[in-house]
């Protein structure tokens, strides 16, 4: 008796938790799935243009029929931007409307959700009659979190490269294709060469040979003319512009006449001229100055370089011509 009491009270319970279940179940099957981060938007409320989503961008980039413009500075476009994109300051926004017309449809994008540029010059040309304007506010912080694909130019590789100072730079190439395209033993030829330099006019003829020598057993024809057209050239460099220029400036002597030293020098005392030759020039300059101080004028001070003389933007404050300029923060409300 106990049992069969037992059994009916546990079937009872059950169907209670099955109807009581049921009401749950069917409103979760019900309810639209909740949309993905790529799939958002910042829904800021009172905006005179709409936004579009990640996802939204990404179909219109694939389509290629709707213009995307990055409304950031040259620079900041330069070192990353959406691929697809063309680049139209804010300020300069006068560019879009000799571009496309009222009627073309666009899209605008900036710095991320506390970026004002995009808003401002959407509402710029809605005011000049653009009806089909929207607005990628998420921007490149959001973009590049989603783990998008950015481009860098030419101009943006260089400021990485020489004032960035965080960059790294990653050959993705394989192992394969690297080889195929690199010379065998690159840094011991280049270190090779540098050592050789130091002797006159044989010294870059051996290197010279010896780099084309190991390029054509290797590479073929194309890579040693390319090494060697590629010495020839860098060793003019050095020869004409930076050596004159640098060891010049730092005995006060005109490029021209440094070069003219050095080439006199190695001409005629071999690797000891080579060396030789600056210093020589600058103690007959220090001399002529002495002797014709009226003709020559006063001998430039050497020190002149070391403590350059402030300027006004360096009494308030501000930076030099010696002085990085600091970077303002990306987002600008």
């Amino acid at each position: 008796m106990r049992t069969t009491t037992t059994s009916t009270f546990l079937i009872a319970m059950t169907v209670l938790a099955g109807l009581a279940a049921t009401p749950a179940l069917a409103r979760a099957q019900s309810a639209p799935p909740r949309p993905s981060v790529f799939q958002t938007t910042l829904e800021e409320a009172g905006q005179k243009t709409p936004e579009i989503t990640t996802d939204d961008l990404l179909k219109i980039l694939a389509e290629g029929k709707i213009p995307v413009i990055d409304v950031r500075t040259a620079e900041e476009y330069a070192i990353a931007h959406i691929p697809g994109s063309i680049n139209v300051y804010e300020l300069e926004a006068q560019r879009i409307t000799e571009m496309f017309g009222p009627g073309q449809d666009m899209i605008l994008y900036c710095n991320g959700p506390s970026c004002g540029k995009s808003k401002r010059t959407s509402e710029d040309l809605v005011k000049l009659g653009y009806t089909n304007i929207r607005r990628y506010q998420l921007g490149m912080p959001v973009w590049r979190a989603l783990s998008q694909t950015v481009q860098t130019d030419m101009g943006g590789l260089h400021y990485m490269f020489t004032r960035d100072g965080t960059a790294v730079f990653v050959d993705a190439r394989t192992p394969a294709e690297f080889s195929a395209a690199s010379m065998p033993n690159a840094a011991a030829l280049g270190v090779m060469t540098g050592l050789l330099e130091v002797i006159t006019f044989i010294g870059p003829i051996i290197a010279g040979t010896i780099v084309g020598i190991v390029a054509l057993s290797t590479g073929g024809p194309t890579l040693a003319i390319t090494a060697v057209v590629f010495l020839f050239v860098l060793r003019q460099f050095e020869d004409v512009v930076m050596m004159p220029a640098v060891l010049g400036r730092a005995v006060h002597l005109h490029p021209l006449v440094a070069l003219f030293a050095v080439v006199v020098g190695s001409t005629a005392f071999g690797v000891v001229g080579t060396f030789l030759g600056l210093p020589v020039a600058a103690a007959i300059s220090v001399a002529m100055h002495e002797l014709y101080p009226e003709e020559l004028g006063p001998l430039p001070d050497m020190t002149a370089d070391a403590h350059p003389p402030k300027d006004a933007a360096e009494v308030d404050g501000g930076p030099t011509p010696y002085e990085t300029p600091s970077v303002p923060p990306a987002a600008d409300a």
